[in-house]
């Protein structure tokens, strides 16, 4: 039996995108140090959650790094972009 199982709508996407996102930090213990800016995590939309964990992962790792409390859109879409175009990121 095959399944026909509809991508989501941008609702869920985001919906989906701020799950990831906020278990990535708790598992990561930087709930309360790093925040996405909403345009972020509007770029991470376009991502499967799988790809979108690992995306948010590398995210919050650069911005720890660079000392920085938010993770912009300028950010997000620099890793996704590559992705949407069909890069191997």
């Amino acid at each position: 039996e095959v399944f026909d199982i509809e991508p989501p709508n941008r609702q869920e996407a985001s919906g989906i995108a701020r799950q990831v996102v906020q278990d990535v930090l708790r598992r990561l213990g930087l709930q309360d140090r790093v925040r996405f800016e909403p345009r972020a995590l509007q770029a991470l939309t376009y991502l499967s959650p799988r790809l979108m964990s690992r995306k948010v992962e590398l995210l919050v790792g650069q911005a720890v790094q660079d000392g920085r409390e938010w993770v912009r859109e300028d950010d997000a879409l620099q890793a996704v972009v590559p992705v949407a175009r069909g890069g191997l990121h």
